[in-house]
């Protein structure tokens, strides 16, 4: 059930962010894994950029580009760019879960 919300919330978001007014400004959003999709890959969708912070200190890792066109449609999800993107930014995050790992095993 609490995923069909989270989908919903996103496709909400999704219409929203599509219909915004061209400016200087956007939106920011904080996510995380959405069910269903790989991580990273619901940020990617929503927004044109993505920052990936590190762990502990949290520090700017990479700034990840969806490199997608607007509006969105759900078919974007198989554009190589997206795919690209999720993957390298899903790279980042598993060697920031490693790291803690590693440590943790210290």
């Amino acid at each position: 059930m609490f995923a069909l919300v989270v989908y919903h919330l996103r496709k909400s978001l999704n219409c929203l962010l599509n219909a915004r007014i061209p400016s200087r400004h956007a939106p920011a959003s904080l996510t995380h894994a959405h069910p269903g999709l790989a991580a990273g890959s619901g940020a990617v969708f929503m927004a044109d950029r993505v920052v990936v912070l590190s762990r502990r200190p949290g520090q700017v890792m990479d700034v990840v580009r969806s490199g997608l066109a607007r509006p969105r449609v759900e078919a974007q999800t198989a554009d190589p760019a997206f795919v690209a993107a999720s993957e390298h930014i899903w790279s980042l995050i598993r060697s920031q879960a490693r790291s803690a790992l590693l440590e943790g095993a210290g």
